[in-house]
């Protein structure tokens, strides 16, 4: 077995996906995601957002309150165990509505979201966004496919805005991206998960706290594909850990998930499981995931990393201390030809990762970088300022809700020189502090050194700054104020 990172080994050649099990949730077992991520409560007053100020200068939480949605029925399985006595943690102990804060969802550029929508709902113990247009279509030709997981919403969103905002499909479509990811998920043309590939580290990854013999089992029913990973911590946890990686065919959408418990006898067999010594997770959220569980004792996931792959590590370890996360992990191949870092936002146990490889690890001449040089060459098409240009790239992102104020933010993005674009808010999403008057609350969207982007959401101390801001349109038309 190799020593070093990044290599990947399997006990024999992987072989057709008819019959190597694939990736898939369990009979029996509720794929909710945890509660455990950090929240607040607030008071429950339809349509309005609150913000509770943390002790330290800077940071706060965003808490929307309100009656949650009735969950939408999915087509899927009955995630919920009859024989687990669960709590719900989505009211506190006084007896007002609690909201989770920090990374508080993942979106994805889409063409198809009818497809999308339907995989999602199928998959996740989830319900259709209660705040998304009418039958999913929008106005100037958008369309959205966009759940949130039932037990801490967490949102797993994808869109489709080539209709209505600025886009340069002559240097990249999602179409053509979508191909791309297609080609290299299923590297042999038949359709089999056979091989890892570098764009496979763009994923959202859940930890799933149950049997992952049982998840592969009931997504081989319904004929979802995977790549198993197997994988140790640099500490000592005394286990082994795996990675189901797996997609939603003819999209950019990857999901990771990963735990420790495995019968290694059903779906989840030797010869289908390879062997890595990447950590694709820190200690840090290793531990926070295992107690969860541990004191859970059920099968659900949880949020836990937001991937991205790099072609230059250096440039986004330097953005992301700019902004003040905390580096949790960071690793090298001997041979340098693997390096990745991760970092977790203030108040937020999701980690942010980054995974640099070489260009021989994804399949065609469709690099990670060609990739980023396209996604950027669009937005520096697109975006004349930061309120005019808001383009279809910029749907691949996600989104934290942690600080009170993003004037630094702002600050810091704009001394880098990266592209960013900001949102004024309507009123349903103004915020306050504790004893503070209403104020304006904005998303600010920037462009990360991958040329996918990242949303802010806050107030802002200088005016100035926004004083040109429109006015976001929940239609999805327009490309601001231009």
């Amino acid at each position: 077995m190799p020593d070093q990172y990044g290599a990947f080994e399997s006990s024999v050649e992987a072989g057709p996906y008819t019959t190597t099990p694939l990736l898939v949730a369990t009979e029996g077992s509720d794929l909710r995601v945890s509660s455990s991520r950090k929240s607040i409560t607030a008071a429950t007053t339809v349509g309005l957002v609150f913000v509770a100020a943390a002790a330290i200068t800077g940071v706060a939480v965003v808490v929307r309150g309100g009656v949650q949605p009735t969950s939408v029925p999915t087509t899927g399985f009955d995630w919920r165990d009859p024989a687990v006595a669960y709590t719900d943690d989505s009211v506190g102990d006084d007896g007002v509505t609690s909201a989770t804060f920090g990374v508080s969802k993942c979106t994805w550029a889409t063409s198809n979201t009818t497809k999308t929508l339907a995989w999602l709902l199928q998959h996740f113990d989830s319900y259709s966004s209660y705040d998304s247009c009418t039958n999913n279509t929008c106005g100037c030709g958008s369309t959205q496919g966009r759940v949130q997981l039932e037990s801490d919403s967490f949102g797993i969103h994808t869109v489709n805005t080539a209709e209505s905002h600025c886009t340069d499909t002559k240097v990249l479509s999602v179409e053509d991206v979508e191909a791309q990811f297609n080609k290299k998920m299923f590297s042999d043309g038949k359709g089999h998960f056979s091989q890892f590939d570098s764009f496979m580290d763009y994923n959202l990854g859940l930890w799933f706290a149950g049997d992952l013999d049982n998840l592969a089992k009931q997504f081989d029913k319904w004929g979802t594909k995977y790549f198993v990973l197997s994988w140790n911590a640099s500490f000592d946890f005394g286990t082994q850990f795996y990675s189901l990686i797996t997609y939603i065919p003819e999209t950019q959408v990857v999901f990771e998930f990963m735990g420790n418990k495995t019968n290694a006898t059903g779906y989840i067999r030797e010869e289908v499981v390879h062997r890595t010594k990447e950590q694709r997770l820190s200690d840090t959220n290793i531990g926070t995931a295992l107690e969860y569980s541990n004191r859970l004792n059920s099968s659900i996931v949880q949020p836990v990393k937001v991937s991205r792959a790099t072609s230059n590590l250096t440039r986004d370890m330097e953005m992301y201390h700019s902004l003040s996360a905390t580096k949790v992990m960071h690793q090298v191949t001997p041979s340098e030809s693997m390096s990745m870092a991760a970092f977790s936002w203030p108040f937020d146990n999701i980690e942010i990762q980054f995974w640099k490889r070489p260009d021989s690890q994804t399949l065609g001449e469709f690099t990670v970088l060609e990739y980023e040089t396209k996604l950027k060459k669009v937005h520096n098409t697109c975006l004349k300022s930061e309120f005019c240009g808001f383009d279809e790239w910029f749907d691949n992102h996600y989104a934290y809700d942690g600080f009170t104020y993003l004037d630094e933010a702002y600050e810091v993005i704009k001394k880098m020189g990266h592209k960013f674009f900001i949102w004024k808010l309507d009123k349903n999403a103004t915020v306050a502090g504790d004893d503070a008057p209403i104020e304006q609350i904005y998303s600010m969207y920037f462009v990360d050194g991958t040329g996918y982007a990242v949303q802010l959401d806050g107030m802002m101390m200088n005016k100035t700054y926004v004083a040109g801001a429109p006015m976001y349109n929940s239609t999805l038309c327009g490309d601001g104020s231009c």
